[in-house]
Order: structure tokens, then C-alpha cells, then sequence
């Protein structure tokens, strides 16, 4: 867990996902004492701190609005065009990003294309492979994958292509979920 100084938030646009107050939202204190620019809350359902209420995979349309072009991040052999945000610590070698895109904190990007409404939060990998219309959540992998559309990746989840001639696939499938082969 990466502990923000308050300082970080003075004069900016925040964007809060999961801002729903169940488990405590840091809204409250960050308007009072940094003062941002904006501050916008975004969750599936109605609730205290809630400004916008859409489903998951729909949040990747809120990017188009909400990024600013800003590299903070390595940058090797890459192409970065457009509106793109690529935190601090960030890596991209060898790969395509395409606006609007958001690659956060200590992610590996890396011979792979990721296109247009696209999240990638921190700590996340995403190594040949191409992603698109999508949000990747916290220290997720995603490696050899010719093609990922439209989906939202959970934290910590892997989703890698394994060698060999086994046409069997292997899944674990949380509530709720959907899964379109």
C-alpha cells in the first residue's frame, strides 16, 4: 500500500474510484486540507461521496474527459501518443500507448500495445500483449495475450497464455462474473 502525502493533491484533479463511503473515503480529508482543483467520486452505485454513478466497464469512458498529457515514468523504444498519463516509476519498453490512457505507479509495460480507454493501476504488468477499452486493477499480470477488449481485471488477478498444444482452459470464476469465450 503506497502512503500519499497530502501535498500530492494541492491544485490537482482527483478522481476517486470506489468512492463510495463503506470502507472509509479519504475525500473528506483531502478537500479540506489540499484543496484541489476538482475532486470527483465514481462508483456502480448510488452512496455518500458519489458524484458519478456508472457500471464497472464503463469507467474507461471517463478517461477521454478527465486525462492530461503527463510522463512521469521511463520511456524506452516506446510510442506515446496523445493524452497519456505514465506515473512515476512506470516503465514502457518497447510498446505502443495510445490515448486517452492511464498507466500508474511502478507498472511494467513491455512489448505491447495498450489503445484507447485504458486504466493500468500501479504495480501492474502487462508483457506481449495487446489491451484495449479496459480497466487493470492494482498489481495485475497480463502476459501474452494477442487481444483483451472491453474487460475489467481484479487486483492481484493473472491473466497469462500459457506454451504448448493444450486447448483446455483453466479459470476461476468469482460471483457474478461473465465469461464470453
Amino acid at each position: 500500500m503506497r502512503i500519499f502525502r497530502i501535498e500530492e493533491f494541492k491544485g490537482k484533479r482527483v478522481l476517486e474510484v470506489r468512492s463510495k463511503y463503506i470502507d472509509g473515503s479519504v475525500r473528506p480529508l483531502i478537500e479540506k486540507f489540499a484543496s484541489p482543483e476538482e475532486y470527483v467520486g465514481i462508483d456502480i452505485e448510488l452512496g455518500k461521496y458519489v458524484d458519478i454513478v456508472l457500471p464497472a466497464e464503463r469507467l474507461v469512458l471517463i478517461l477521454d474527459e478527465r486525462v492530461r498529457r503527463s510522463i512521469g515514468g521511463e520511456i524506452v523504444d516506446s510510442k506515446v501518443e496523445g493524452r497519456v498519463t505514465i506515473e512515476e516509476g512506470a516503465r514502457v519498453k518497447d510498446s505502443v500507448i495510445r490515448s486517452p490512457a492511464i498507466i500508474g505507479r511502478n507498472c511494467l509495460i513491455k512489448n505491447s500495445f495498450i489503445g484507447p480507454y485504458t486504466s493500468v493501476d500501479e504495480g501492474s504488468q502487462i508483457i506481449d500483449s495487446n489491451v484495449e477499452y479496459c480497466v487493470i486493477l492494482r498489481e495485475a499480470v497480463i502476459r501474452d495475450i494477442d487481444r483483451l477488449e472491453e474487460s475489467l481485471i481484479g487486483r492481484y488477478a493473472k491473466i497469462i497464455k500459457k506454451e504448448g498444444r493444450r486447448r483446455a482452459l483453466r479459470l476461476n470464476v468469482g460471483d457474478y462474473s461473465e465469461v464470453y469465450l
